[in-house]
């Protein structure tokens, strides 16, 4: 505080306050420059104003320098003024210089040459350097200390400071490393050797924080972090691939069991369609036989319930073929075994599993079944096309398809998968509609094919039927987002809603159907 005292009373009891000038001049440029580059949106403004101030500042300190030499006054009034002047220059150059990086290394070369920006790290770690080298100077150049004993003094420092600071300075370093060759970053899953397990949250100079799966924090310090191992769940891309291991009885047919899981797989909304799952026989040696399915998640989180959801549809596809699971069996078997065959349903017998059908009596579903053909469809065939007209239904017997519309933007986008015993285009057999939606197989699908022609005697029989089909119609505009925005921007209750759209859907079909 005396110093800063000495210093203004020098600077005030020169002869002249010409100085006022260039200080005038100064604080007129920072306040116009720097309202020009907060008002402006344009980047190439606020470079302009950085190149403005490495000319106006250094011309600054010079043209004051000149204007204190010359007011003259007692000599160590001006010595004083002057040592301060020049002080201030090479901070105010350090200043420049770390607003130069900043701009044009770390922001642009940086990111060009590596895709992402300097870790801030590495760039404090500069900006204290530069402003080290500044104070090394004022003390050589402005103060006349001997070189030699500001480098002993700073190299003494120096090492006790990173003697007290070891284990800190361990971290600082490793957390520059890791931000540099970035193995991890904010937002990934990742695996440490020592079991560590969690999303990275935060990496700091000293530590990497991670969040469990139980909600609570590690914190990990960096030099522990860059010495182990680590698995990303989340690279190279987010994407978490899985193998899963069914046993099933050896006596029920490999290929038909192969089937059935990918069908199971590929009708699981989290399992993603491209790359396709992958079903293998993995031990044929013994009994029961081991499949592996392979699929893959968006990402590892999205794998905890994704995998709960696939072991389901593995099991509903597995039970509705009258397979199930096996555990590991030691006994040998010593009865002969009648040899057993695979029994495909015939169109009346699958017609007759289907609740669509459960008012109808055997003679009306025989005649269904007599009008309804079996067809088969092979992947990416496309069974149904928005917006095209449409006189019959599909039910499917086998198989999964995947249900897409076009977006506002005309993108395809995924509205739902399906597979046995779902039924798909009977909004248009029913209300003469243009399809509203893309029905592609994923896999080799089987399909009973109802036309209008063979239902309509049907429907003029039984009128209730026409519920059934309706409460269908519901249940899959009930899947949509646009139906439930729809239902959400009504004035009416959404039960109230939802009846209103179920009677009028039956009226359509009656109508349709002249009955």
């Amino acid at each position: 505080m005396t110093a800063v005292y000495e210093l203004l009373r020098s600077v005030w009891s020169l002869p002249s306050h010409s100085w006022l000038i260039p200080v005038g001049v100064l604080l007129v440029y920072l306040l116009v420059s720097r309202s020009i580059r907060n008002r402006a949106e344009a980047a190439w403004v606020t470079t302009v104003v950085l190149l403005a101030d490495v000319i106006v500042v250094p011309l600054f300190f010079v043209s004051l320098d000149l204007v204190i030499g010359a007011a003259g006054g007692a000599l160590s009034q001006t010595l004083i003024v002057t040592r301060a002047i020049w002080a201030v220059f090479f901070v105010a150059i350090a200043w420049l210089a770390v607003r130069l990086l900043h701009r044009f290394l770390w922001q642009r070369h940086f990111v060009r040459t590596y895709g992402r920006e300097a870790p801030r790290i590495l760039q404090h770690i500069v900006a204290i350097g530069l402003y080290f080298v500044a104070f090394a100077i004022i003390l050589v150049v402005v103060f006349e200390r001997q070189a030699g004993s500001v480098l002993v003094s700073t190299s003494v420092l120096v090492g006790v400071v990173g003697l007290a600071l070891q284990n800190v300075l361990s971290d600082l370093f490793s957390g520059i490393s890791l931000t540099l060759e970035r193995p991890f970053t904010v937002g990934d899953w990742v695996r440490f050797a020592d079991g560590t397990e969690g999303e990275v949250t935060d990496i700091s100079w000293q530590a990497i924080y991670l969040k469990s799966f139980n909600e609570s924090r590690f914190v990990l310090p960096n030099r522990t972090a860059s010495g182990m191992a680590v698995h990303n769940y989340s690279k190279p891309n987010r994407i978490y691939a899985q193998w899963f291991e069914v046993h099933v009885d050896a006596r029920h047919d490999p290929v038909t069991v192969r089937q059935l899981l990918l069908e199971a797989a590929l009708g699981c909304a989290p399992v993603r369609k491209s790359p396709s799952p992958t079903v293998n026989l993995a031990d044929a040696s013994s009994n029961p036989y081991v499949y592996t399915v392979y699929v893959r998640f968006n990402d590892f989180p999205a794998h905890f319930s994704g995998r709960t959801e696939l072991y389901l549809n593995i099991h509903t596809y597995l039970t509705r073929a009258g397979i199930g699971t096996a555990s590991v069996k030691y006994e040998v078997a010593t009865e002969s075994m009648p040899e057993r065959s695979l029994e495909v349903p015939s169109v009346e017998e699958e017609l007759r599993r289907l609740d669509l059908f459960s008012v109808l009596d055997d003679e009306q579903v025989t005649r269904v079944a007599e009008g309804a053909v079996s067809r088969t469809f092979y992947p990416d065939d496309v069974i149904v096309e928005e917006g095209t007209k449409g006189s019959s239904l599909f039910i499917i017997t086998s198989g999964a398809v995947q249900v897409t519309k076009q977006s506002p933007k005309k993108a395809e986008v995924e509205v739902t998968r399906l597979g046995a015993g779902d039924v798909i285009g009977e909004m248009s057999l029913l209300t003469g509609e243009p399809r509203t939606a893309t029905v592609t197989a994923l896999v080799p699908v089987t399909a009973i094919e109802v036309t209008k022609e063979s239902l309509a005697p049907i429907l003029r029989e039984v009128p209730e039927l026409s519920d059934k089909f309706a409460e269908v119609m519901l249940d899959r505009r009930l899947e949509t987002e646009e139906f439930l925005k729809t239902m959400r921007r009504s004035d009416q209750a959404a039960s109230d809603f939802v009846s209103d759209y179920l009677e009028r859907l039956v009226r359509r079909t009656r109508r349709f159907f002249r009955l």
